[in-house]
C-alpha cells in the first residue's frame, strides 16, 4: 500500500506489515532540509531523502533493515540523505523481513 504523507514524502506499507517512510521535503535530513517546513507542489524533486522502517505494531526497525541491505548501522532510527540506489536496497531489505518475525 502506498500512503502519501504531508505532500512531501510517501509510506510504502509491504504484505508482511513493515512500512517504509520517505521523506524529502523542508525540515527533512535531505538536500530540502532548509526549504520551509510545508506542503509541496506536484514537482518538487531531491537527489537524497530521510527514511524510517517501522512493524505493524510500531517497534523501529530501522537498523535492522539497514543491516540487511547492507549499509551502515544507523545511530538514529532515522537515516538521513539517502541515496536512490541505497533506498532501493533498503526497499527490498523491507521486503525480504518475514512476517512471523514481526
Amino acid at each position: 500500500m502506498f500512503e502519501i504523507c504531508n505532500s512531501k514524502g510517501f509510506f510504502v506499507t509491504f504484505p508482511n506489515g513493515v512500512t517504509l517512510s520517505t521523506q524529502f521535503g523542508g525540515g527533512d535530513y535531505c538536500m530540502n532540509f532548509d526549504d520551509p517546513v510545508e506542503r509541496h507542489s506536484d514537482g518538487k524533486q531531491c537527489v537524497d531523502a530521510e527514511i524510517a522502517v517501522v512493524d505493524e505494531a510500531g517497534n523501529w526497525r530501522t537498523k535492522e533493515v539497514m543491516a540487511l541491505a547492507g549499509e551502515p548501522e544507523p545511530t538514529d532510527n532515522f537515516v538521513g540523505h539517502v541515496t536512490v540506489d541505497v533506498c532501493c536496497k533498503v526497499v527490498e531489505a523491507c521486503r525480504k523481513i518475514p512476517a512471523d518475525t514481526l
